[in-house]
């Protein structure tokens, strides 16, 4: 009777040491498994903060880059640089439409309001599309206006700056000009002071202009 007595109790001895035993094992288990559950949480906020500094990254250079191009684009050309490109345009159009209102819209560009209303150019822009179109139907030429039926096209030009006025100029342009009728046209040399405001043409006057001894030229 005792000796089964002190069976049971070491039989419940043993099962309370296997019991503890387990718990003891799930309890580091579940510690482990938490430990290694919250060092994980970290990792996609890492991988997210760092694509996130990527694409900011990012971000700032393609802004950086636009406004590098920005200022490429806007960069204002010198004042001499727009008169070269006043001088080259202001002689340079073929007899259709097109090309008589696309210089008259770009010289705009190139001068003062003051300057280019002075100059009549949209004025006279309009004339001469009107008499080409009229030359097409009918043959003529109206002779009435000091608008010229001629094609013209720059070939060469000189710019010298006042010493006395930084904004005073000496242009020399030789270009072709061909009458309507005319396959061959002639060289034509012309003297104009022109007076830059900035980068734009405030005023501008012809003080010279002749035919080049035998400058005669094909225009086709």
């Amino acid at each position: 009777m005792i000796d089964n007595k002190k069976r049971r109790n070491i039989i419940v001895g043993i099962c309370l040491v296997v019991a503890l035993v387990v718990i003891a094992i799930v309890f580091v288990v579940v510690n482990i498994f938490n430990g290694n559950h919250k060092a994980a949480i970290p990792t996609p906020k890492t991988s997210i903060s760092i694509k996130q500094s990527t694409k900011e990254t990012s971000e700032s250079t393609e802004k950086e880059s636009t406004s590098s191009e920005e200022q490429d684009t806007h960069k204002e050309a010198t004042p001499k640089e727009n008169l070269q490109n006043f001088i080259k345009s202001y002689v340079t159009y073929d007899l259709n439409d097109n090309s008589i209102q696309k210089r008259a819209s770009y010289l705009e560009t190139l001068m003062t309001h003051q300057a280019y209303a002075s100059s009549y150019i949209a004025q006279d822009a309009q004339t001469l599309s009107a008499m080409v179109k009229t030359y097409k139907k009918t043959k003529q030429i109206n002779t009435s206006n000091s608008t010229q039926l001629v094609a013209r096209s720059y070939k060469k030009g000189s710019i010298y700056q006042s010493s006395d006025d930084k904004n005073k100029y000496f242009v020399e342009i030789e270009y072709l000009e061909t009458p309507i009728y005319q396959k061959e046209g002639y060289m034509v040399d012309s003297k104009y002071d022109i007076t830059m405001d900035e980068n734009k043409v405030a005023a501008i006057n012809l003080t010279d202009s002749k035919n080049i001894p035998g400058g005669s030229a094909n225009n086709g």
